[in-house]
């Protein structure tokens, strides 16, 4: 709702124009919720979250789902209730409360870049286009596909 009123409000540098006005706009207000969310949510264990969204998790919100609909969302997103309780909204909070909590939170880590989303407002892992990450493996797992590096093997480095 705010571009609008950015566009036409800020003077923009010539490399501005080159990305155009709505794009340097989406940015300054990215910027600004993620500065606000690392301020309320600095001491919050996000991953687990995050981790929702990389194990393929997704959700598909606009602008005008109700806080009915975003709660009923969320409901099976891990660790969503700890974060937005860090943020001062518990489950026994109105509704809309806690919905806005909720999508303050999601909007935050995606300001952060630690999820993202597309133009139709689905929000998924960042870097979206990837498949969705497996299990982290052990060393003997590694081992047996013939993925591990060699005992006494050195690192090589490249320039």
């Amino acid at each position: 709702a705010s571009l609008a009123a950015l566009t036409g409000k800020i003077e923009l540098e010539y490399e501005g124009e080159l990305k155009g006005p709505e794009n340097v706009a989406r940015e300054l207000v990215r910027a600004a919720v993620a500065t606000v969310f690392d301020g309320y949510a600095v001491q919050a264990d996000t991953r687990g979250v995050v981790d929702w969204f990389e194990r393929g998790g997704t959700l598909e919100l606009s602008d005008t789902t109700s806080a009915g609909e975003l709660l009923a969302a969320v409901e099976t997103v891990a660790g969503l209730d700890a974060v937005t309780a860090v943020v001062g909204v518990s489950t026994r909070d109105e509704a809309p409360t806690r919905a806005a909590a909720a999508d303050f939170v999601l909007e935050g880590l995606y300001a952060l870049k630690k999820i993202s989303r597309t133009d139709e407002g689905v929000l998924r892992a960042a870097g979206g286009d990837r498949q969705p990450r497996e299990r982290e493996r052990t060393i003997e797992q590694l081992m047996e596909e013939g993925e591990a590096p060699a005992k006494g093997a050195k690192k090589k480095y490249y320039n």
